[in-house]
């Protein structure tokens, strides 16, 4: 019992100290004048107190009111804070970090960044000693888009310049997590377009599929499920309530919204703007044309889903989302789309084209199988009347596919053809 008394009294005692050097974790700021501040932590003595710039010290302890409006007084009266002013090209010894660097970190207002930016625009460009830009540490902790592009409008190069891992911005914001606004604010810009096809050097990944490796695969499967279940094949897609309902709901989902401006940004091949998102015609054209080279097909098939009302839509040629995947070569999304929407197959382009046409012009080198063309042909039963120069080969074997289905129909109206009856001759 008494060494049990004793031990309850030791710990008693040791509390007090306990505490007391926890406390001590956090800096502790003591203002000694107008312009300069000390700051002090537990880790270094009394004697060894620095005296740092004002702006620096309140940066450094994210005291974000008080920063904005000592910037704001040192804007409105230039020539009475030039020592003020000098002081924000004050460096960390040890990390050589600015006051930018310093910021960013706590996730900053605009006001404060800006106010920063405005009076010493150059610290954009200073890298620290691990060579890191401001807008690098930004990125990886995830600041808002609009100081995203504070830091941008300072430096637009910054878009650009490689960590020392040999990452651009983009595959930061891709790899840690952003906003869909943090995506745009990069693309916003024509550096920032010339990074989209960039691989970084740990994982040698674009940026696109960055983002598809840390997508919350639980919720993407659960929006992927909702959209199979509420469509409908033998419909029309657009009279389901439940489908609209999960389409809005994808469309609005910030994950789907950075993979749209990625593959936009590939697609226009120009600096994005906001309302590049609202054109849903855009966007399918995009995953079925541009997208289709890299996009993964998780999200192909997403964007089938999710854009299926704008199949018959155009582009500036006239083409619909057929076209495009015929002209490619990509005749798995020939088909997807078929699925969503089979009255495609009957659309014209400029050249008065339909896509069995313009798939069969693709066949010596994408060779796109018998069942796709058979498919475009029973979407469209009149397209094979309009078709010249067809192989002979080819001809042979749709035919021998077509007969045995039953669509007599159909096989009256291509061997009625011009080339079916030279086929026939040939065969005999």
């Amino acid at each position: 019992m008494r060494a049990l008394r004793k031990l309850l009294r030791r710990k008693t005692e040791e509390r007090p100290k306990h505490h007391e050097e926890k406390s001590h974790s956090f800096p502790r700021v003591f203002v000694t004048d107008a312009k300069r501040i000390i700051v002090r932590t537990a880790s270094e003595p009394l004697h060894n107190d620095e005296a740092r710039p004002l702006l620096y010290a309140l940066g450094q302890q994210w005291a974000w009111t008080a920063l904005s409006f000592q910037c704001q007084q040192i804007i409105e009266s230039l020539d009475d804070h030039e020592d003020d002013i000098e002081s924000l090209h004050h460096i960390d010894p040890a990390t050589g970090d600015t006051i930018l660097h310093t910021i960013v970190i706590g996730k900053p207002p605009r006001d404060a960044v800006q106010g920063i930016l405005q009076l010493c625009p150059k610290l954009a460009r200073v890298k620290n000693r691990a060579g890191y830009l401001p807008l690098h540490v930004a990125c990886s902790y995830r600041v808002s888009a609009n100081v995203l592009r504070c830091i941008i409008e300072a430096y637009p190069q910054a878009v650009a310049e490689l960590t020392p891992q040999h990452s651009y911005p983009l595959h930061i914001l891709c790899d840690y997590g952003c906003e869909p606004d943090s995506i745009l604010a990069i693309l916003e810009t024509e550096q920032g377009i010339t990074t989209i096809f960039a691989e970084d050097q740990t994982f040698q990944r674009i940026p696109l599929c960055l983002l598809n490796e840390r997508k919350n695969l639980h919720r993407f499967a659960t929006l992927m499920k909702r959209l199979r279940l509420e469509r409908d094949l033998d419909t029309n897609v657009l009279t389901s309530i439940g489908l609209v309902e999960a389409v809005e709901e994808a469309r609005e989902d910030a994950f789907w919204r950075k993979v749209c401006w990625l593959v936009l940004a590939e697609y226009w091949r120009r600096p994005l703007r906001a309302s590049d998102m609202n054109d849903a015609a855009s966007l399918l054209h995009a995953f079925v044309s541009s997208g289709a080279n890299y996009c993964p097909s998780s999200l192909q098939e997403c964007a089938m889903l999710v854009y299926a009302d704008q199949a018959m839509s155009r582009d500036k040629f006239g083409r619909n989302a057929l076209h495009m995947a015929a002209a490619r070569g990509k005749m798995q999304l020939l088909e997807q789309v078929l699925d969503v929407n089979p009255n495609a197959a009957s659309m014209r382009d400029d050249e008065n084209q339909t896509p069995l046409q313009v798939a069969l012009e693709r066949y010596a080198s994408s060779r796109p199988s018998l069942q796709t063309l058979l498919r475009l042909i029973l979407a469209d039963p009149a397209a094979p009347t309009d078709l010249e120069g067809w192989s002979l080969q080819l001809q042979v074997k749709l035919l021998a596919r077509i007969a045995p289905t039953g669509y007599d129909g159909l096989f009256r109206t291509i061997k009625a053809t011009q080339m079916m009856m030279l086929t026939s001759v040939h065969v005999e």
